[in-house]
């Protein structure tokens, strides 16, 4: 016997709406963990080994920041367990050297099959990142890193993003 449930909203017992769908069948989640953060220029920075980039939230485009990514540490902490979308890339300027690398890493460690390469280096510029999904546990972190071979004095642009949010 097939049954249908007819609702708009489902609340917490506490009365927090955290999920609606609308009369076309989308469904719409209240709190979703998330976050956006970018960096501020860097003058003559020395990657040559790997070194964690320099991210802080940032409020963009009406999406708030999330107190969820911890600035001291240029990391997002999970809150809750579960599958995550993160993906981040940064501009380097200046680079003379023989490549840049870069990776995400969860606890500490690198996700390799998550990491990024570009070479040869030129004197221009080097947009380079990394995206995948993640399982996390809560209170996991992710960062983003970087290392440069061969040119200890490039420019971070302040364009750089780093974002991600749970998907489920």
């Amino acid at each position: 016997m097939a049954s249908t449930l007819k609702v708009d909203t489902i609340q917490t017992s506490g009365g927090t709406t955290s999920l609606t769908t609308d009369s076309s069948g989308r469904v719409f989640r209240s709190n979703i963990p998330h976050f956006i953060a970018g960096t501020s220029a860097v003058s003559g920075a020395n990657y040559t080994a790997w070194t964690r980039l320099p991210f802080v939230k940032q409020t963009h485009a009406g999406i708030p920041a999330s107190s969820d990514f911890n600035d001291a540490n240029n990391r997002y902490i999970a809150p809750v367990a579960g599958l995550y979308w993160f993906s981040w890339n940064a501009r380097f300027d200046g680079v003379g050297g023989n490549y840049i690398q870069t990776e995400m890493r969860v606890n500490g460690s690198s996700l390799q099959k998550y990491r990024g390469l570009n070479g040869p280096a030129s004197t221009t510029y080097h947009t380079i990142g990394s995206q995948g999904i993640i399982q996390l546990n809560a209170t996991d972190y992710v960062e983003a890193w970087v290392i440069v071979s061969g040119d200890s004095s490039v420019n971070l642009d302040n364009d750089a993003n780093f974002h991600g949010y749970l998907i489920g």
